[in-house]
């Protein structure tokens, strides 16, 4: 079993729009694994859900993916422990704020402040858990960019503690962060109309720009199930899921008590 590494992140807020995640240098005890280049298998089918940014060209509208020039790997970001604090069944409307069909920015951000039965705060614990800015310990379910999207590496990472499950969930990250990198600039979110622009910019990025990044996670993906090791699908990828039932399973995976 691999040795978790440290964490030093930093993600933060502008406005109400989730922007930016910042890291820093892996640290000594990261696995020294093969770096990811992109090299695995291109011939994977997976369920529309897998990856939330996957899910085909989409139409870039105003804004499309830009040049890759200056693109690097950022550092992977380990996640954290799971929490065990989630005593009811939060993640279901956690998932409809956050990527639902009525999803809205001011909705997912403020969850822990309005996301409970009542329209008021949950349970100050869970809500900690849920809070993408909480990453003294390590990125939950959630994951901050210029959109939310769930902690799919994270999942892998913490599902499969073997050097292979590390490697799959650097894989993963890399897409993100290559999609993240390509529209960020030209699809800047301030907005309901600007988070769907730049949501058909992310997945134009990963057919496009980033093809070769979305290629590798999916074929590190396709492998994690097809070995059914592990819980990776039914934490991870739950068969037939929508990706608010996988965004609701993975929160249930970190979160729940």
């Amino acid at each position: 079993m691999r040795k978790r590494i440290g964490v030093c992140a930093a993600i933060s807020c502008v406005g109400s729009a989730i922007v930016g995640l910042a890291s820093c240098e892996n640290e000594p005890n990261a696995p020294s694994g093969p770096k990811f280049d992109g090299s695995l298998s291109p011939d994977v089918s997976l369920p529309d859900a897998t990856l939330p940014f996957d899910a085909g060209p989409g139409d870039a509208g105003a804004c499309a993916p830009g040049s890759l020039t200056g693109f690097t790997v950022p550092p992977y970001v380990s996640a954290r422990e799971q929490m065990f604090v989630c005593y009811n069944a939060e993640w279901n409307p956690l998932a409809e704020a956050c990527v639902g069909d009525a999803s809205t920015l001011s909705a997912c951000a403020n969850f822990g402040t309005t996301g409970g039965e009542d329209g008021g705060p949950i349970d100050p614990d869970c809500a900690s858990c849920f809070d993408p800015n909480n990453v003294d310990a390590g990125v939950g379910p959630l994951v901050n960019g210029s959109v939310v999207m769930p902690n799919i590496a994270g999942c892998v990472e913490t599902a499969d503690p073997t050097d292979a499950g590390f490697d799959c969930a650097r894989a993963i990250a890399a897409s993100a962060a290559c999609v993240e990198y390509a529209c960020k600039p030209s699809c800047p979110v301030t907005d309901e109309s600007s988070r769907q622009a730049y949501l058909a910019c992310a997945k134009a990025a990963a057919v496009g720009v980033c093809a070769t990044y979305t290629t590798a996670a999916n074929a590190c993906i396709s492998t994690e199930i097809e070995a059914e090791n592990h819980g990776i699908t039914s934490f991870c990828f739950p068969p037939d899921a929508s990706t608010v039932e996988q965004f609701a399973q993975i929160a249930r995976y970190f979160c729940l008590s």
